[in-house]
C-alpha cells in the first residue's frame, strides 16, 4: 500500500516530467515554425499552369516511416493576390493590434467610427471557379525543397485540401479527389458566385483591417488580397487519416496565442449590434480561445458605423470540445473511406466524391486540376533521389 506522501512525491515527479516534455514540444513548434518561415521567405509570383492534363506516371520507391503527432504542425504559409497570384508573404501577413483592445477607460479606440462600406462600390468578389486550390499547389510546388518527395513536405499527410472542403465535404458538398504520389488531392471544382454577399464581405474585410496591421509590408498592398497558413494534422492509423489543409487567415496572435491564426467572418446581412467574430482558432478542433466583439450602429435594414471592438476570452467547456471532437470524428470517417476507395483506384484518376445520407458516391468525372508542372516537379524530385 503506497502512503499519501509517497503518492504525493509520486505525483510531483510525474508534474515536473509532463512541465520538461511541454517546454521541449514548444521548443520543437518553434524550430518548425523558423524552418518553415525561412523555406518561405523568399516567395514569388509563379504562374499556374494549365490543369488539362493527364496525371505523369512516377516510380515507385520505398517511403520513409515517420510518425507524426495528430495535432497541427505548421508546414508553412503564402499570400494570394486576386485569388490566384502567389506573393511575398509579408506583403499580405498581417497581425492583431492589441494595442487597439487595451486602450485605459475612457480613451476612444483611434478612427472610430468607421463606415464600414467606405469603397465598397469598387469591390469586385465575384468567383465562378475554384482558383485559390490550383495557387495552392503552385506554392507547394515552390516551397518544397528540391531533394523533398511530396509527403516529406506534407509531413506525412494522406490528403491536400482547402480548409472549408474539409468542413464542406461530411455535409454532402461534392469533391473532386486525385491520387499522386501517394496522396489524395480534394479539390471542389464548382464554386458559388459570391457577388450578392459583396456587401457582408466588404464589412469583413473593413473590420479584419482595423483590428489588424500589415507592419512588414514593403510594396503596395491590396484590400482583398489574402494570406493563408498550411498546418498537417491526424494520425495515420486504420480509423483515421493524416491530412494537410491551406486555411485563410485574416491575422495573426503574436501575443499571448503567439502564431495562431485569427478569423474575422462575413456579418451575413444582420443587424445585430453586437458581431461575435471567432479569434486565434487552431482548426484541429476548432477550439476558440477569445472572441472579438464589434459594436456597431445599426438600422432596420444595414449594419451602420464600427462603434467599438472589445476582445474576449473564451474558456474551453467539456461541450464545446465534444462537438469538436464529434465534427472531426465525421470528417475523418470520410476520409478513411476514400482512402479505401483510392486504394484500387490508378494514379491520375479523377473522382466526384458526394457524401449522402449513410454512404459516400464515387462518381467518374472529367474534372481536372492537377497542373502538369506539378507533377513533373515531383515526378523528378523522385527522380533524383533514385540516381
Amino acid at each position: 500500500m503506497i502512503s499519501s506522501q509517497k503518492l504525493a512525491q509520486i505525483q510531483g515527479i510525474l508534474l515536473e516530467k509532463q512541465e520538461i516534455v511541454r517546454k521541449n514540444e514548444e521548443r520543437i513548434n518553434r524550430l518548425i515554425d523558423e524552418i518553415a518561415h525561412l523555406r518561405n521567405r523568399g516567395a514569388s509570383n509563379v504562374d499556374v499552369s494549365s490543369s488539362e492534363e493527364e496525371i505523369i506516371e512516377a516510380e515507385e520507391v520505398e517511403e520513409k516511416t515517420v510518425k507524426f503527432s495528430k495535432h497541427p504542425t505548421k508546414v508553412g504559409e503564402f499570400a494570394l493576390r486576386d485569388t490566384s497570384t502567389l506573393l511575398p508573404v509579408n506583403t499580405v501577413k498581417a497581425f492583431l493590434r492589441k494595442e487597439i483592445f487595451d486602450l485605459p477607460p475612457g480613451v476612444n479606440q483611434p478612427g472610430l467610427p468607421l463606415d464600414l462600406l467606405d469603397g465598397v462600390d469598387s469591390f469586385f468578389c465575384t468567383e465562378h471557379k475554384n482558383e485559390r486550390f490550383p495557387a495552392f499547389l503552385s506554392w507547394i510546388q515552390q516551397a518544397a525543397l528540391p531533394e523533398q518527395s511530396l509527403q516529406e513536405f506534407l509531413l506525412g499527410a494522406e490528403f491536400v485540401s482547402l480548409r472549408g472542403t474539409l468542413h464542406r465535404l461530411p455535409k454532402g458538398r461534392a469533391v473532386v479527389c486525385c491520387k499522386f504520389e501517394g496522396v489524395i488531392f480534394l479539390c471542389e471544382t464548382e464554386w458559388k458566385n459570391l457577388d450578392y454577399e459583396k456587401d457582408y464581405i466588404y464589412r469583413q474585410i473593413s473590420l479584419r483591417d482595423y483590428v489588424s496591421e500589415k507592419r512588414l509590408a514593403k510594396e503596395a498592398t491590396d484590400k482583398t488580397d489574402e494570406f493563408y497558413m498550411v498546418y498537417a494534422c491526424g494520425e495515420k492509423t486504420e480509423s483515421s487519416a493524416r491530412f494537410c489543409y491551406a486555411t485563410k487567415t485574416d491575422c495573426v496572435d503574436e501575443g499571448e496565442y503567439h502564431g495562431f491564426p485569427v478569423q474575422v467572418p462575413n456579418f451575413y446581412g444582420r443587424t445585430s449590434r453586437q458581431i461575435t467574430v471567432d479569434v486565434p482558432t487552431i482548426i484541429y478542433l476548432e477550439q476558440r480561445r477569445a472572441e472579438v466583439i464589434a459594436r456597431t450602429s445599426a438600422t432596420s435594414t444595414n449594419v451602420g458605423e464600427l462603434q467599438k471592438v472589445m476582445l474576449r476570452k473564451i474558456p474551453s467547456t467539456p461541450e464545446s470540445d465534444e462537438r469538436n471532437y464529434a465534427d472531426l470524428a465525421r470528417l475523418q470517417e470520410v476520409l478513411v473511406a476514400i482512402r479505401s476507395h483510392f486504394r484500387s483506384v490508378e494514379e491520375g484518376v479523377y473522382v466526384t466524391v458526394k457524401k449522402e445520407k449513410h454512404s459516400l458516391r464515387f462518381i467518374p468525372t472529367e474534372q481536372l486540376f492537377m497542373p502538369r508542372s506539378f507533377q513533373r516537379r515531383f515526378k523528378q524530385g523522385r527522380g533524383s533521389q533514385n540516381v
